[in-house]
């Protein structure tokens, strides 16, 4: 059994499809396994930690792990909530006072210590509160996915209690989505396995990518073949698996780059930010015209891979704030 499997172990139990009420059902039951998490001494705290999984940042609450789990959908559905529909918890002997999670700093400035948050600290209910709960959803190569957060540790703070999840059972709650998914067109052979590859190692139950359909296989392409790329992404002339995105001033420089890729097998082509602007003008700033340009690249294209030629000054960005992994 491989360490990835030894310490984090999820088994699909049920899929209900039975419409009797609004919706459908996904069930599944999660397994830990109590070596894989460490309890270590630091600065008079304790510090729990679990190789591979990230944790909590909430600043001066307590730090523990957490662990993403990403489930593959029924085709034609979406998630609208979680149930726990059973837990096997069971206290970690000792009295334990755990290590408050530090504030994010940029990585110029010094960290400050964050002491911690007495709320948090003097509270009699298990922090976190939700073992598992549904933190989003999306597509994945075409295949809906949703992503889970799970807590397999947490501490009544006030009585410094540790527990530990060895087993939850979850419902997933589902409704028919009529939305079209992202699906590409046509794709290399060598790149479905790829992909195919990484939903299997990311999502719990990869038994379930078999519902979905699967783009056409062009075998191969070779430099000797010619590549002749249709001037919009088309399910039409050759696929373009390298798309660069810069400014006219900056074109003639990366084409010799998308030149170079496309001779040693990897096609690419280079377009501008007018370019797209003229083709695309749809988006409500040229962030999201570049980003419509390049869903319709992976559509029709079968594009896997981007660069972004320049700075924010001649490739447009936007800024979001993301808390999650």
């Amino acid at each position: 059994m491989s360490k990835n499997l030894r310490t984090f172990i999820i088994i699909l139990v049920q899929l209900t499809l039975a419409s009797a009420g609004f919706g459908y059902s996904l069930t599944q039951t999660l397994f830990f396994e109590r070596s894989a998490f460490r309890f270590a001494a630091e600065q008079g705290y304790t510090r729990v930690s679990s190789r591979g999984m990230p944790v909590t940042t909430e600043s001066g609450k307590p730090e523990l792990p957490e662990k993403a789990a990403y489930v593959i959908l029924p085709p034609g559905t979406r998630a609208t909530g979680l149930r726990v529909l059973e837990t096997r918890e069971e206290a970690i002997p000792g009295t334990f006072r755990v290590y408050p999670s530090q504030k994010s700093v940029p990585g110029n400035e010094k960290p400050v210590w964050t002491g911690p948050d007495p709320s948090a600290y003097s509270a009699k209910q298990p922090y976190p509160g939700e073992i598992v709960r549904l933190a989003g959803e999306g597509d994945f190569g075409g295949v809906r996915v949703a992503y889970l957060i799970v807590h397999p540790v947490r501490v009544v703070a006030s009585e410094g209690r540790l527990s530990f999840v060895s087993r939850v059972t979850i419902e997933l709650e589902l409704v028919s989505d009529t939305r079209p998914p992202l699906l590409c067109r046509r794709e290399f052979a060598e790149d479905r396995k790829r992909r195919e590859a990484l939903l299997r190692t990311l999502t719990i139950n990869p038994g379930a990518l078999g519902a979905y359909p699967s783009p056409e296989v062009i075998s191969g392409w070779s430099s000797r073949n010619g590549f002749a790329p249709t001037e919009e992404p088309s399910p039409l002339g050759s696929l373009v698996r390298y798309v660069i995105v810069t400014s006219d001033a900056m074109a003639p420089a990366f084409q010799v780059l998308a030149d170079y890729k496309t001779g040693v097998g990897m096609p690419a082509v280079v377009r501008t930010v007018n370019w797209i602007k003229a083709h695309y003008p749809r988006g409500v700033d040229d962030a999201e015209t570049i980003r419509n340009f390049l869903r319709d690249a992976y559509q029709n294209w079968g594009t896997t891979d981007v660069l972004l030629g320049g700075d924010c000054s001649e490739v447009p960005i936007r800024y979001i704030q993301w808390n999650g992994y």
